[in-house]
């Protein structure tokens, strides 16, 4: 039961992320990944950033990973197709989040949560 409590939650976010894609929601999720990367990369905020979207990036990573869990009974670090490392932190996802948007520029047309999914799923493939 509890499983599919989780997946219509997953399936709904994943559903309703796509009318916010539409209005830009993914650019502005982007955007505020490379802030907050930037933040802790440097210690240093300047005036003009948006500490929401930065933490609204980091809440949709760490929620991703933590409904990840709960889907697979609150296994650490085994999802269906995603394997992260021990030492897995959701500051090396946002850095994959990052570095995959620049390489990956449609990512932008995405919604936040399939974002996260996507990149994870590409960075941390399970071997």
């Amino acid at each position: 039961m509890r499983i599919l409590i989780a997946a219509v939650l997953l399936f709904g976010v994943l559903a309703s992320n796509v009318v916010f894609a539409e209005s830009g929601a993914g650019t502005r999720f982007l955007s505020g990944c490379k802030l907050a990367l930037r933040f802790w990369e440097t210690k240093q905020m300047a005036a003009s950033d948006n500490q929401v979207s930065m933490g609204y990036c980091v809440g949709v990573v760490a929620g991703v990973r933590e409904t990840l869990q709960y889907l697979t009974g609150g296994a650490e670090n085994k999802f269906p197709g995603i394997c992260l490392p021990e030492n897995y932190i959701d500051q090396m996802g946002i850095q994959a989040i990052v570095k995959h948007s620049e390489d990956h520029p449609d990512l932008s047309t995405k919604s936040p949560t399939l974002i996260a999914l996507l990149v994870l799923k590409a960075e941390y493939p399970c071997k």
